[in-house]
């Protein structure tokens, strides 16, 4: 049994990193034009922006808004 465990935890390990990858590649893709937020390594709303972040974080200046990165 000590085999099959250590087997079972070596896999699920290395699943789940593998999934926490896939996630955070979708997640850099999504900030590219928008913004992303949820719970650490779980997303939960995505927001599209038409023109790209760089484009808006100068104008955050004139409102007083502030945009995280």
């Amino acid at each position: 049994m000590a085999l099959e465990e250590k087997i079972d935890d070596l896999l699920y390990d290395h699943l789940q990193k593998k999934e926490l990858e896939k996630f955070n590649k979708k997640l850099a893709k999504i900030t590219e034009n928008g913004i992303a937020y949820g719970i650490p390594n779980d997303l939960d709303i995505m927001l599209k922006l038409t023109p790209p972040l760089d484009i808006l974080t100068p104008l955050t200046r004139l409102f007083s808004v502030q945009l995280m990165t």
